[in-house]
């Protein structure tokens, strides 16, 4: 079973709690809440769950986790392997993890810094890391500006 993951009959079950959203209406759709929650189950898996597993560590029935699943991996965020059944994440889900801003990272993070701030009453600083992406080097070509050449 996945790490981190409550037992099911620890969660709510549907209807699924509505959260404010900014400006105070409460709005969202049991269907979406469902599937992002068998794709973060996925995510955080350290070996690929079957739709069994992961129906039992969400809280959905079997055969509607199953019709999501299908969904997700539709729309290339979840990948199942034909032999073994089990799910991964797929390659789209890193393209929609890709267009993530700083500036969102930054908005999202602010409020947990000014309380850390706060708490130790000590400076605290976000730094984010550039990506590894290696350039490849080739007549008349330069080399990586993180100094790693592969052949081409």
């Amino acid at each position: 079973m996945c790490p981190g993951r409550p037992p099911a009959r620890q969660r709510p079950r549907s209807p699924l709690p509505a959260e404010p959203t900014e400006d105070g209406a409460a709005f969202r759709i049991q269907s979406v809440d469902r599937a992002v929650l068998l794709l973060k189950s996925v995510a955080a898996c350290t070996t690929p769950p079957t739709v069994l597993e992961l129906a039992r560590a969400c809280g959905i029935n079997r055969s509607t986790a199953w019709r999501l699943l299908r969904t997700l991996e539709y729309h290339g965020l979840i990948d199942r392997d034909p032999v073994t059944q089990r799910y991964t994440v797929g390659y789209h889900a890193t393209t929609i993890a890709a267009a993530v801003t700083d500036d969102t990272l930054v908005r999202r993070v602010r409020p947990l810094l000014k309380d850390l701030s706060a708490r130790t009453e000590e400076s605290v600083t976000l730094a984010r890391g550039q990506a590894f992406q290696p350039r490849l080097r080739g007549p008349g070509r330069p080399a990586s500006r993180h100094g790693a050449e592969l052949a081409g």
